[in-house]
């Protein structure tokens, strides 16, 4: 009943199998046919299963860096900057790459007349890849535009580093680096001719002055700017002073109090002798005073009194001579 349902190859295509069927018997021996079916399910599970395993394929950007493996001779720029990769290899490790680690790495020796060269990127320029494969590259070469190294040492080249902030209320803040500063730059000729010609200077880190009340002094480095064609400068960092300068001039605050601990305060007013003029200008005032509350009008005759008080004279006791 069951192999009524089953249904019917037609005619031809039986009989063309039964003719492949003893062909593999006779190549093969027994089971020759069963060899032969097995091969081909293999070749089908492989290809199936080829995208999944160890064949799939990613296309990174990837930077491209050009060093110089020689002292003499500058980088001076080079084209193009990133390039496309396109690696291979199982999925699971394909999805869980990092390419941050990946780079074209050229290295170059001198230049020639016109000092630009081209070099090939691939395989061995290809940094950072891990178990994946280099399958492409459509950047085949880099074009790199190398110049002789030049020595360059000079003063007055540094500039004078910013102040950020602000000192002490009442305060200023001035800076001045090391007297003299001298460095050495190395670099690219045309580079470096470039920049004493624009009459360019060294940046350098600035320095923060926010609420200072003393002068202090600080290593600040220096910084090397972008395409100049510097590739270093030594020393890398140089000293600067910074001097801060505060007005005590109708200062009633304490926001510095160790600058204002020196200044002598103002004498104080001396007080009046009361050892001399006891003689008759006591007894005037007593007498004033008592006029004062007979008559509420301040005595007039006590002033020369008051005078002779003042100078320090007295009259003579009766019976002496003067």
């Amino acid at each position: 009943m069951a192999a009524e349902n089953v249904p019917k190859l037609p005619a031809g295509v039986s009989s063309g199998l039964e003719r492949l069927r003893a062909l593999c018997i006779r190549a093969l021996g027994p089971n020759g046919d069963l060899k032969v079916l097995s091969v081909l399910l293999a070749a089908v599970l492989f290809f199936l299963i080829r995208p999944f395993a160890v064949g799939n394929t990613k296309t990174f950007s990837v930077p491209v860096r050009v060093a110089s493996s020689n002292p003499y001779v500058t980088v001076v720029d080079f084209a193009p900057k990133t390039a496309s990769v396109t690696l291979r290899g199982p999925r699971n490790k394909i999805d869980s790459f990092d390419p941050s680690q990946l780079a074209l790495v050229v290295e170059e020796a001198f230049p020639d007349t016109e000092g630009r060269v081209f070099r090939p990127l691939g395989a061995r320029a290809l940094r950072g890849e891990g178990d994946l494969k280099f399958l492409s590259c459509p950047a085949d070469v880099v074009r790199v535009e190398l110049d002789y190294t030049a020595k360059w040492e000079t003063t007055n080249l540094v500039a004078l580093p910013q102040l950020v902030g602000r000192p002490v209320e009442g305060g200023t803040a001035t800076v001045r680096l090391a007297d003299p500063v001298s460095v050495v730059v190395k670099g690219s000729i045309r580079k470096l001719n470039e920049f004493r010609d624009a009459g360019l200077l060294l940046p350098t880190e600035p320095l923060d002055v926010e609420g200072k009340t003393k002068s202090f002094s600080e290593t600040v480095a220096i910084k090397i700017p972008a395409d100049s064609g510097i590739t270093s400068v030594e020393p890398s960092a140089v000293l600067a002073y910074v001097d801060i300068a505060i007005s005590v001039t109708n200062r009633t605050d304490t926001a510095a109090p160790d600058l204002l601990k020196n200044v002598e305060p103002p004498a104080a007013p001396a007080a009046p002798d009361k050892t001399e003029g006891t003689g008759k200008a006591d007894g005037n005032e007593k007498a004033g005073a008592v006029g004062e509350e007979d008559s509420g009008e301040p005595a007039e005759e006590d002033e020369p009194a008051a005078a002779d008080a003042d100078s320090g004279e007295t009259e003579p006791a009766a019976g002496e001579n003067p």
